[in-house]
Formats: C-alpha cells, structure tokens, sequence
C-alpha cells in the first residue's frame, strides 16, 4: 500500500513514482527471499525509488519541448538530486554523531542536536548557510 496525500502537480507526481519505487522494491525483497533478509538499509532503498523519479524525468525530457517547462523539469530535478544524495549522507553523518554520543553517555537535548547538525549544514554548504537558524531544527522533523 502506498498512502500518501495528492495534489494535481508535478511534486505529487513525483512522489508517486518515488514511493512506488519503495513498494515494488519491498514486494519483490519479500517475496523472492526469506523474510529475515527482508530489511535493507536507507542507500540501498533510495535507489528503486531515485531509479524511478529518473525514469519520469527522462520521459518529460523526451516530451517536452518548451523551454521554460525544460528549464523547470531539469532544475527539479537537480533539486531532487541534492536532496536525495547529498542531504541523505548529511543524515547519515547526524546519526553516526547520534549513535557515538550515546555510546559514550552523551546527553542529546534539542540544544546539542540543532548545534549539531547546524554545523554539518554548515560544513556541506559554506557560506552559502548561515549558521544557526530553522536550517538547524531540520534534524527533528526526519524520522
């Protein structure tokens, strides 16, 4: 099942393919092998899912002839490309600090966790971000 929420426009679109990815990749992990190998980790899910956001994307590029509408597709779709890939490592780095801070009894308050992960914006952005900011609460709203 996929639930989602729809508005006729490209980013439901998008995010129709894009979940689809996960559900067929899902059926076909759960029934072409025991359960117990079922799982995979977040890279490995994001490729069926960023496979089919390509596949669309690619089928606009072949359709569509406007300029302006190109233009709009190609920078959604680089715009997509940053926030899966690059912002996913962002994640991944955050949740290695998480898991070595709780290691060692480190206590994690909202204060430590914005700060934190301000600075890995920081780091993946330069000065293009200022420090601090809602950029630095974006941790608490990824699950």
């Amino acid at each position: 099942y996929e639930l989602l929420n729809w508005e006729d426009n490209i980013d439901s679109l998008y995010t129709l393919v894009h979940e689809t990815g996960h559900s067929v990749h899902s059926w076909y992990t759960c029934h072409s092998q025991p359960y117990i190998y079922g799982d995979y980790p977040i890279f490995v899910a994001e490729i069926a899912s960023t496979t089919n956001e390509n596949i669309l994307t690619e089928y606009f590029l072949d359709h569509i002839t406007d300029p302006k509408t190109r233009a709009f597709i190609l920078n959604y779709y680089l715009d997509s490309f940053k926030g899966t890939l690059f912002r996913q490592t962002q994640f991944a780095v955050f949740e290695q600090f998480i898991h070595e801070a709780d290691a060692k009894g480190e206590p994690l308050t909202a204060d430590i966790l914005d700060d934190v992960y301000g600075q890995i914006n920081q780091h993946y952005y330069g000065d293009s971000v200022e420090p601090g900011g809602d950029i630095a609460l974006e941790w608490s709203r990824i699950p």
